[in-house]
């Protein structure tokens, strides 16, 4: 008899034993999963003080976006100088943010949106990625840059060559991703 009682303890040993596993697994999952919070932006720059704005060291993803861009639109030129801007809009005079890169001596240039987050992290958003982005080119080192005006994109007219003004949106969207979420797995 006390055999059996032995057997029946060790069985309820094994039993308490599997659920305890089974719970420490699914707390496991639990936190896993809430600790995977889908991004809403990648950084670029931060806001600093009035008008400072501050470039990432590290932006390699928006310099990849910005070259696949000028590839699709058959432009070959490497970039070589990258800044962030604060500008206005000509017609609303809604302030805004914008990626510069430039290549070729400042004759081709490239912009897109940038939103500031509560942080003051200025970033490319899923926002910024449903929006053309720019290309500017021309002859002229300065001048042909990317502007806003009534909330789309020109060329600035301040040069005396012809300026060709190309806009795409290239981004990826499919069921499970958000454009934003494309772009940070893509680039």
């Amino acid at each position: 008899m006390p055999y059996l009682g032995l057997i029946t303890a060790f069985k309820l040993y094994k039993m308490i034993r599997k659920i305890i596993g089974y719970l420490v697994f699914a707390i496991s999952l639990i936190l896993f999963m809430s600790s995977c919070t889908e991004k809403k932006a990648y950084p670029v720059g931060k806001l600093q003080g009035a008008n400072t704005l501050l470039l990432n060291k590290d932006i390699s993803k928006a310099k990849k976006y910005f070259q696949f861009v000028l590839n699709n639109a058959k432009i070959e030129t490497a970039l070589t100088d990258f800044s962030i801007l604060q500008k206005e809009d000509l017609e609303t005079r809604e302030a805004y943010y914008m990626l510069l890169g430039s290549g070729n001596g400042g004759r081709v240039k490239i912009a897109l949106r940038l939103f500031a987050d509560e942080q003051q992290q200025l970033g490319i958003t899923s926002e910024s990625l449903k929006m053309p982005s720019i290309i500017c080119q021309s002859d002229c080192e300065a001048g042909c840059a990317p502007e806003r005006k009534n909330g789309t994109w020109i060329c600035s007219d301040d040069c005396k060559s012809d300026c060709r003004k190309t806009e795409t949106i290239s981004y990826e969207e499919n069921n499970y991703t958000t454009p934003i979420q494309a772009f940070l797995e893509k680039y």
